[in-house]
């Protein structure tokens, strides 16, 4: 069984922060000084849980002047299974009720096709970001399809 949570902020995003440490430097190799930042603290992290361990997150922040999706992760042995897709709609979906027309997101290369699947379109060329190649990609909600990206989870599941 499932679980979506939100933490505001760091207090209560440890298991968020965790995970983001066990996928982006564990995993990956990103340095760990960098994996936390000064936009945790005014984050808010979504959380996905199965079976009371955190499984996926991601954060929303405003930067600039601009919303932002970052640091989505999913624990190894949980992806392919629609969690990822999970917590990108709990983003997508608290964005929107805050009033947010447009989302940006940094993709690592590797991803983009996950990203697009959702909507996210290229935003400018390539550039390396903590060392590894990115895309800035942009949504517009507006032209987020609810339903279909529903019924994909749903077929996953």
């Amino acid at each position: 069984m499932f679980q979506g949570k939100w933490s505001a902020g760091r207090a209560d995003a440890q298991d968020a922060l965790d995970l983001r440490m066990e996928v982006f430097v564990e995993e990956q190799g990103f340095a760990r000084e960098v994996e936390l930042d000064e936009y945790d603290d005014m984050a808010l992290h979504a959380l996905v849980y199965e079976d009371g361990q955190c499984v996926a997150t991601g954060r929303l922040i405003f930067k600039g002047d601009r919303f932002y999706v970052g640091r989505v992760a999913v624990k190894k042995a949980y992806r392919g299974q629609g969690f990822g897709d999970l917590v990108m709609r709990m983003i997508l979906f608290r964005a929107e009720q805050m009033g947010v027309t447009k989302l940006y997101l940094h993709a690592q290369l590797l991803a983009m096709g996950f990203y697009e699947k959702l909507g996210f379109k290229k935003v400018g060329g390539t550039f390396l970001e903590e060392g590894a190649p990115h895309q800035e990609m942009m949504l517009e909600l507006k032209d987020f399809d609810w339903h279909a990206h529903c019924r994909e989870f749903s077929a996953q599941s």
